[in-house]
């Protein structure tokens, strides 16, 4: 004999029920609960807290994340969950259970870190391509910069910051061509030297997902000999700008134990 909900009409597999679960489920909710209106005692938690002591929960496969990520797409949390959210996550930090992953690191260290640096960027031209978040965030960074506003800077050129008042400058050497023989041959023969890792730092092209750079180490453009070549990252690059001395010794005494 077949069984039918007696609210839905649906069939039922079990003998036993006189409702389908969905329908079972609805007479369950609010003042229709057993429970409604009524609080567990303090002696009530307690002795339910300690009948689920080593009990584990069984492991949420993937097709269950997929599903409640679908129920919970689109639906916006409210004040007090949120409120509620930070106070947890808040006595977690202060309690030790969760710590934060990049604490102390920096992307020189660490090529997590600069990942992060990377892709934030890109996300975030990723989001700016839609206008309603586009729009959301200039209504809530009123004060940042923003598209048809002039900056401050333009047209203005601080001369006491340029040419030959600047603390860096070298005689207008970065202006000047590269030797013909410093060509992508010679670059990539360098590069595989190192195994395509940043003598400095130690990361490797896969790892930084880009092309290395290849500096002189004397700075001399004309110099393109292979005890004066070595690749670099674009952090490690960056930091020889300044202090040029200080790092043409360190790196020809690095080169030097190198070779």
């Amino acid at each position: 004999m077949v069984n039918f909900c007696l609210d839905c009409g649906k069939i039922i597999i079990s003998k036993q029920a006189i409702r389908c679960g969905s329908c079972a489920c609805k007479t369950r909710i609010g003042k229709n609960n057993s429970m409604y209106g009524k609080h567990h005692s303090e002696e009530t938690k307690r002795l339910m807290s300690l009948s689920k002591i080593g009990l584990k929960m069984p492991p949420r496969t993937q097709e269950y994340r997929d599903n409640v990520s679908k129920r919970m797409k689109g639906k916006p949390k409210s004040k007090e969950s949120i409120e509620k959210m930070k106070e947890t996550k808040k006595r977690l930090f202060k309690e030790g259970k969760i710590k934060v992953w990049n604490k102390g690191l920096n992307k020189e260290e660490d090529i997590r870190v600069r990942r992060n640096g990377i892709n934030s960027s890109k996300t975030k031209k990723k989001l700016f391509k839609n206008k309603d978040y586009k729009e959301k965030f200039l209504e809530n960074n009123s004060g940042c910069f923003q598209k048809g506003m002039i900056p401050w800077s333009k047209g203005k050129y601080l001369e006491y910051l340029r040419g030959e008042n600047n603390h860096n400058w070298r005689g207008g050497i970065c202006n000047e061509p590269y030797s013909f023989e410093f060509n992508k041959e010679l670059k990539k023969y360098i590069r595989s030297k190192y195994n395509y890792r940043c003598a400095e730092c130690g990361y490797s092209e896969k790892q930084l997902e880009y092309t290395l750079h290849i500096h002189h180490i004397d700075y001399n453009k004309k110099n393109y000999k292979e005890d004066n070549l070595m690749p670099l990252c674009r952090s490690c690059h960056s930091k020889t700008g300044f202090k040029r001395d200080d790092w043409t010794k360190y790196f020809q005494e690095k080169i030097g134990e190198i070779l």
